[in-house]
């Protein structure tokens, strides 16, 4: 039946929407080579991929994402020349956008033999995604105990 073809695609559409915004939202304005449209395609590529049923078809997507998250990075930690009266601001070398990109493409992967799982473990992601500043609140608390025991 058509609706179960197309349940693995909306559901990896939905990871990938809820990502990009996630990481859309996070970002500075003009920052981040990733964005909601890329990660909407990055999850339907996955599930594609996973349709296929064809191993050399799946490595072939799965490499060619792979590379252009690497382009990704590389351009957006590149250095950038600063236009006149403008202070230098060094590149953020964090990888979070890129290990979440690579999880969208295993999830929409995922989402053909589990859905629910795949569902779940999108959710999960972007709340670890969207935690980043509480998670390092805590990160900074937990580290701030032993030098407290010591007073």
């Amino acid at each position: 039946m058509l609706l179960d073809e197309l349940q693995p695609f909306a559901i990896s559409l939905l990871i990938g929407l809820m990502t990009g915004i996630e990481r859309e939202r996070n970002n500075a304005e003009g920052e981040g080579t990733m964005g909601v449209r890329t990660f909407a395609f990055i999850a339907l590529i996955g599930t594609a991929a996973a349709t296929s049923d064809s191993q050399v078809l799946t490595m072939g997507l799965g490499l060619i994402v792979a590379i252009l998250i690497s382009l990704g990075y590389w351009r957006s930690t590149s250095p950038k020349a600063p236009l006149p009266n403008e202070t230098v601001v060094e590149p953020d070398m964090g990888l979070s956008s890129e290990f979440a990109a690579a999880l969208v493409f295993a999830l929409g992967y995922l989402t053909k033999d589990s859905p629910f799982l795949a569902g779940v473990l999108g959710i999960v992601l972007v709340t670890i995604l969207y935690s980043r500043n509480k998670l390092h609140f805590f990160l900074d608390s937990f580290y701030a105990l032993p030098r407290l025991a010591q007073c």
